[in-house]
This record gives structure tokens, sequence and C-alpha cells, in this order.
């Protein structure tokens, strides 16, 4: 939990509330006004209303957190709950139960250190018997300070990770700004320590979650490689809305970590999109799926071979495998290995009405936000227009091509900002200029900095799955 000083904003609420938790802080400013020779009473602006509730975004964190925590007890009691919170500094609270351990100065830009610190810290208690400790502790967090989120968030995957199938849900709303992993002026820039805390979590199968509150920007450009790659999500969400959105991160267990897939098709079918290169001569790729769940789905994109290449003249049918390497959350490491064998026509008409339309509609939204992710703008916009036209060309309902297309239409809008932004940016730009002799080349495509909005959007639409 972001526990700095920018989590003291505060939002109006409808009407006087007497909040959960919001006695404790009562009577710590009535301690504060008593030390005070005169007590000046309640302070307002001019024109501002009375009769309402002011509540901080820490508070809306604090009363999600109560809320699921609550729920954890009734419904999942044999579960283990912890609180790690940041500002300047990261504390690691686990389950209210131990004896609190404090990270601050130097610690916080030491890989090792806080490796050590986090490997070392035991979350003993289950819910059912730290319920109410862990709640005293919550409501105990007062704002202040920076925003160290890197070291709390390695901390967070090391405590995490001694217990495979374990979750790490970050709740911020600021720019990690000391420490390792500082964004601070470096908005624009790759920050390969996110790209090692993916790696940290998958290979302990932890799954990481970011929730940014509206407000302010934390560049979940580089947070997002840590939810992408470990089966979480990021999403931005209003305060008040907080307590909803945490009810939807997803409660499966993780059934198995540093999972691989290797698809193997038949030597006269060939990946599309799927590859660096397309002309590269092999009927097989490994997909690095991470953490699964019962939910977890993988699709891919093939086509025929040319008929110099191989003839399927006499194939009835061809074969599809997929074998799958993962490893089980108590410790057990597996090969399941499963195949298909599909009919084969040269009825383009039959064979598109026989398509699961389902899958494709999927397929391509997850690939288009792939794509945008990516920065390769142009090629988003194809894989959503073609996936359109086959709904109409296979009598797809209108009603239901609507709907496909209203759920993919937050980032097709991020994605024609995006290229009008490029656009201008290529007018304002001089060509590079280029020594005599010197042949052109393709530029290699850089992503701007783009907002964490339209980074949320692409997040969400990668988990996309359309009925």
């Amino acid at each position: 939990i972001d526990i700095s000083g920018s989590m003291c904003v505060t939002s109006e609420l409808g009407s006087k509330i007497n909040l959960k938790g919001l006695q404790k802080r009562e009577e710590r400013n009535r301690s504060i006004r008593q030390q005070q020779e005169d007590d000046i009473g309640d302070q307002y602006l001019p024109g501002q209303r009375r009769g309402v509730t002011f509540v901080s975004r820490l508070q809306c964190v604090q009363s999600a957190v109560d809320h699921q925590i609550c729920k954890y007890q009734r419904e999942n009691p044999d579960h283990h709950v912890g609180l790690i919170s940041f500002s300047n500094e990261v504390t690691l609270i686990g389950d209210g139960t131990q004896q609190q351990t404090v990270v601050s100065g130097d610690r916080l830009d030491s890989w090792d250190e806080l490796q050590e610190l986090g490997g070392n810290f035991q979350i003993s208690q289950p819910v059912s018997s730290s319920k109410d400790v862990l709640l005293d502790k919550l409501w105990d967090l007062e704002e202040n300070g920076a925003t160290a989120l890197g070291p709390a968030l390695q901390l967070s995957i090391a405590v995490a990770g001694s217990k495979p199938g374990s979750q790490v849900i970050l709740c911020t709303d600021g720019l990690a700004n000391i420490g390792l992993g500082s964004l601070e002026g470096k908005e624009t820039e790759y920050t390969p320590y996110y790209t090692e805390l993916a790696e940290q979590a998958k290979l302990r199968g932890v799954t990481v979650s970011v929730i940014s509150l509206i407000g302010a920007e934390c560049c979940l450009e580089n947070l997002s490689i840590v939810t992408d790659q470990t089966g979480g999500i990021v999403t931005r969400v209003d305060p008040l809305q907080l307590e909803n959105e945490l009810a939807t991160i997803s409660d499966q267990p993780i059934l198995g970590y540093t999972t691989m897939a290797m698809v193997i098709l038949h030597r006269g079918l060939r990946f599309q999109n799927e590859m660096d290169d397309e002309n590269e001569n092999r009927n097989w790729i490994v997909k690095d799926l991470g953490n699964v769940r019962a939910d977890t789905e993988l699709s891919f994109q093939y086509g025929f071979r040319s008929k110099e290449e191989f003839d399927l003249s006499d194939v009835t049918k061809i074969p599809f495998q997929v074998q799958l390497m993962y490893t089980k959350p108590n410790g057990a490491q597996c090969l399941r290995v499963a195949g298909a064998m599909i009919s084969v026509t040269d009825d383009r008409s039959q064979a598109e009405k026989n398509a699961n339309l389902e899958v494709i509609g999927t397929h391509a939204a997850q690939k288009a936000a792939h794509f945008a992710k990516g920065g390769d703008y142009e090629r988003a916009q194809m894989e959503t227009r073609s996936a359109q036209r086959f709904m109409m060309r296979n009598g797809v309902k209108k009603e239901k091509i609507s709907q496909w297309s209203q759920q993919v239409g937050e980032v097709d809008s991020v994605v024609r900002k995006e290229r009008k932004k490029e656009s201008e940016l290529s007018d304002i730009a001089p060509p590079p200029s280029r020594a005599p002799g010197a042949s052109s080349a393709r530029p290699n495509k850089k992503k701007s900095y783009r907002a964490d909005s339209s980074v949320a959007a692409f997040s969400k639409q990668k988990r996309m799955k359309w009925n």
C-alpha cells in the first residue's frame, strides 16, 4: 500500500458518513488540537460545503483492503494475508503478529539486501487468527514522504515467493521516485529493473497486479511489464470505486508456474504474426505463459504453405499438438501433451462457417492490444478491421459485432490518437541525414511516452475474452 504524501488528497462524498476508520483518525486530530493553546475547531474554505465527508485516497484503500481481508476471513480462512506499506521507507507489517521490519536509506538501493530481507520475512498466521490485529495495523497507516515503489514491489515478491501460487496486489497513486526502480525523470525510458522483477515473480510462481488511483500518473508503461508477464492485471480506478475493483481480481488458484507451451504444426502449415521472422522455415513455436490458472487461454494464428512448399491435395485431416511444461505449486515438474485432428476442406465459405468465432474475436482483440502496446499501431488497426470483416462475411448478428466493437473501442481510440501524435511528430522532426552512398533503412520504432490510461486500456484488452 502506497502511503506517500499524495495519498492524503481527498474526494467528497455526498453526505456525512461515519466511514470505518474515521473515528481513529478523528481521535488523533483531537489529540493534536488539545496540544494547541487555543482550540480553533473545524476550518472551512470560503464557499465550502458543510455536512459532507471528505475521504482521502489512503482511506479509500484502507476501506477496500479492510473489506477484502474480511472476505478472505469468511471464505478462505486458511489463506495467509500480509501488508507492506511504502513511502520514503518500506515497512514489512506482515500478518500483524510479528515484529515489523523497516527498510530505509541505502538499503533501498541494494538488490541483494532487499532480496535477503524479503526472503527471510515470514507470514506465518492464517487470516482466521490474524484478521483483527491486521485491521488495526491497516487503519494505523498515515500518509507521509516519497514513493519507494520499486523496493516495496521487490520485497513483496520476495516475501510472497516463499509460497508459490501467491499473489501481490500493489495500490499506488504516484510515480516511483526513491530507491531501486525510481522513474523520476525517466518516464519515457525503458527500465530493466521491472523486467528483472517480472522474471523473479515468474520463477517463484507469484502473480502481480497493479491498481493505480486516478488523479496522478505512475508510469504504468514500466509497471505493466511485471503484470503482463506474471498473469496479473493493471488498471486505473477512481479511489471511491476501489472496493469493487479489488473484488474483480481473480482468486482462482495458480495451477502451474514457469509454464512453457510448445505448439507444433503440420509441415503444410505456417505460423502467421507469431514469429519475428515469418519466413523462418520451422513448424513450431514456444510461448512463455508464466503463471497459469483454470481460465488461462492461448491462441495462435496459422495459414497454409504454398503448394510448391508442401502439397496438401491428398490430405484429409491435419494434426496439431501442444506440449505444456510447468511446475505445480507443490514443486512437481510436469509435461502434458495434447493433440487434435482437424478435417481439411478447400471450400473457404464452409471453413469460415465452421470457425469458432469466439476464439477468432478474442484472438484478434488480444493481438491488436499486443501490437498497440509494442507501438505498431498500424498492425493493431489491421487486426481489428480484419476480424470485423470476417464476422460480417459470416453472418454474425450486427448486435454481436457491435458488442465486440465496443469492447475493442477503447484501444482503437487510443491507437488513433497515438497514430495522429506520430504523424504530427514526423511532420515536425527533420528526416535523418545519411552519409553519401549510404542506403536508406527503416528506422526502429521507439514508443513515445504514453499516458497510464492508454497502458491500462492495452492491458485490459489483452485479457479480453469474447463470448
